[in-house]
This record gives C-alpha cells, sequence and structure tokens, in this order.
C-alpha cells in the first residue's frame, strides 16, 4: 500500500500557503510513464487541523496547495497495483534520477509573519511483497520558491 502523510508545524498561529510534491505513480499504459496518483489525493484527509487543500498546477509541476494557520496533519492511504509494485517512488517537482538517495524538491510558502515558525514534514511510502520504499522531506520553510531536502530509502527482504 501507498501512504502519504504531510506535517506542518507552526509555533504561532498564523497563515500560511505552501505547495508540496504529491505523489507520482508508475502508469499502467507504458513503461516509464509516471502521473499523478489521483486515487491518493483523492483519499487524503486533514486528521489533525484546520487546512484546506487541493492540486495544483504550478510553475514547477504538479503540487498540492495547502492553507492553514495552525498545526497540521494530513494523511493518505492507498492501494498498489501489481502491475506498479515494485517501481521506485516518485515525487513531483524534483529533478532527480530514479536511483538517487538524496533530492531536492521545489516546495512554495507564503507565510504571515515571521518566516522561522513554519516546519514541514513529507513522509510519502510504499510497503507489500517483501519490500518497503520511503521517501522523506524535512525542513524549516521561508516564503517563496525554496529546494527542500530530501532522502530516499529501499529495504527488500531475503525472505
Amino acid at each position: 500500500s501507498y501512504e502519504y502523510i504531510i506535517e506542518i508545524i507552526v509555533s504561532q498561529s498564523e497563515n500560511y500557503t505552501i505547495y508540496v510534491p504529491v505523489p507520482l505513480v508508475w502508469s499502467d499504459a507504458g513503461p516509464h510513464l509516471k502521473e499523478v496518483s489521483d486515487d491518493l489525493v483523492k483519499k487524503l484527509r486533514v486528521v489533525r487541523g484546520n487546512a484546506n487543500f487541493s492540486l495544483i498546477d504550478t510553475e514547477k509541476g504538479k503540487a498540492l496547495k495547502i492553507t492553514g494557520n495552525n498545526n497540521t496533519r494530513i494523511e493518505g492511504f492507498s492501494y498498489v497495483p501489481t502491475s506498479v509494485y515494485g517501481n521506485p517512488l516518485t515525487l513531483s517537482v524534483s529533478n532527480y534520477k530514479w536511483n538517487d538517495t538524496y533530492r531536492k524538491y521545489w516546495i512554495y510558502a507564503d507565510i504571515d509573519g515571521d518566516d522561522s515558525n513554519l516546519r514541514l514534514s513529507i513522509e510519502f511510502r510504499s510497503v507489500g511483497y517483501g519490500s518497503w520504499q520511503e521517501i522523506k522531506i524535512n525542513g524549516n520553510l521561508i516564503s517563496g520558491w525554496q529546494q527542500v531536502d530530501g532522502k530516499y530509502g529501499l529495504i527488500v527482504s531475503s525472505a
């Protein structure tokens, strides 16, 4: 299954708008084709806080636009089709080779007040069939477009 978690931490109640990467999945339509995981995006839910979100097109690519003013957690879970399982996990708005461990992701932030008050954490993972993959992104955000560090990991079971 796919699991996608976004955590936004603010040190005080301030309005913010951020654009974050969205999961891309390997298409059944052909090899090497990736598309936004509409199924996973439709299953996203705010489980803490009162943020709103929507899928948008940006100058950097597809992103999830999130607006809020307090600590927020958004989660989504989705089935991984057997036909595409085992392909590397990918998020939008990034430029990397599929096997790069360290990756940079474009993220946009518009923050009312002090920039140092907003922290973002994203986890996107795929679990099952003897392997586990994960992408983690963590960082403090400033206003405007910025590249935030992410890390990709893969564990394959020998069982």
